[in-house]
């Protein structure tokens, strides 16, 4: 014998304090999704239909998309590497010409003269400072470093 749903006429409470009925609502059981473990299809057949395709596509196209994903953020790492190094060519060019180059001779000049804090002094720390910034926010400086300490500065 079949079953059938029974429509149930529900109330819902107002503002005003009577109840009005709900029509025409249905209640559902619940449901059971069976997934058979064991197709019994057979791999032509399966391959005739569009759901098979669809699916085999979607995989396709999930694998090609986290690929491209990885590729992606490679290509920004190295990006992201480069303007590191044309920021510290920057640095290195700026410390090795005018106007650095004649506040470092110009402050060793002074200092061999016993003269305390000459002018010179506040530039080159100014620089060193700036670097010193950068590191702290996190751009690697290490070849900048090695220059600094091969003209006498320590790390």
């Amino acid at each position: 014998m079949r079953k059938r749903w029974v429509t149930r006429s529900k109330t819902i409470p107002s503002a005003i304090g009577a109840t009005h009925p709900v029509a025409n609502q249905v209640t559902l059981p619940p449901t059971r999704i069976r997934i058979p473990v064991i197709s019994t299809m057979k791999l032509p057949e399966r391959m005739s239909r569009p759901e098979f395709w669809t699916a085999a596509f979607t995989g396709v196209l999930a694998v090609a998309t986290l690929w491209a994903i990885w590729y992606a953020r490679g290509q920004l790492k190295e990006a992201h590497q480069e303007a590191q190094v044309q920021h510290l060519l920057t640095f290195i060019q700026q410390f090795e010409q005018e106007p650095m180059a004649t506040y470092r001779r110009q402050l060793a000049e002074k200092r061999l003269k016993n003269e305390d804090e000459p002018d010179e002094l506040w530039d080159e720390l100014n620089f060193f400072d700036t670097i010193g910034l950068l590191v702290e926010k996190g751009i690697s400086m290490r070849p900048m470093f090695g220059t600094a300490s091969a003209i006498g500065f320590s790390t």
